[in-house]
């Protein structure tokens, strides 16, 4: 099996296991001489046996993405020449990107960290976008005390990284066997 249809498998069973807990859960109670619509007990064992299914396979997972290495372009060794990477819109690499490969485990974690920076940047921009508006020179003038268009850059490149190496995760997760 592919890593993509296992990370796919894995969350249709986390869905499965949601839906039997809530059809468990509906039949735990009934008025007195009423049958559940379906027996609450079958149903736990189906889910103890999915269970255990998401268990194993996320094993599988965790194995793969710990034992297989991939060729990508990260922000962390690319940062201190971040001129190199071109155009934000550009789906252009120039040829001097520094590619290492990691482990994709690794690729993995760039990847959050990415997501979870640019979100910062976001609300970091989203706080200095306030609208300056004054009735007369006597009023308060609120001013931003960062650069948006160096901010708006940063969330760029960020972004551009970010795309860059999922594209390599995405790849890689329909070429790995587990």
């Amino acid at each position: 099996m592919k890593l993509a249809e296992a990370l796919r498998l894995k969350t249709d069973y986390a869905k499965k296991l949601s839906q039997l807990k809530s059809r468990i859960r509906a039949g735990c109670t009934v008025q007195e001489g009423d049958e559940p619509p379906e027996k609450p007990q079958e149903l736990l064992v189906e889910y103890e046996e999915l269970s255990q299914k998401l268990f194993e396979l996320g094993i599988a997972i965790n194995l793969a993405n710990s034992r297989e290495k991939i060729s990508y372009p990260s922000h962390y060794d690319n940062i201190n020449n971040l001129e190199i990477i071109g155009a934000y819109n550009s789906d252009e690499i120039p040829a001097s990107i520094v590619r290492r490969t990691r482990l994709l485990l690794e690729a993995l974690s760039e990847r959050d960290i990415l997501s979870t920076k640019i979100q910062t940047y976001r609300d970091i921009l989203d706080a200095c976008n306030i609208s300056s508006f004054r009735m007369s020179k006597q009023e308060i003038k609120i001013m931003a005390t960062m650069d948006v268009k160096v901010l708006n850059k940063k969330i760029d490149l960020l972004s551009k990284f970010l795309r860059l190496i999922d594209v390599k995760i995405q790849e890689s997760n329909w070429l790995i066997e587990i």
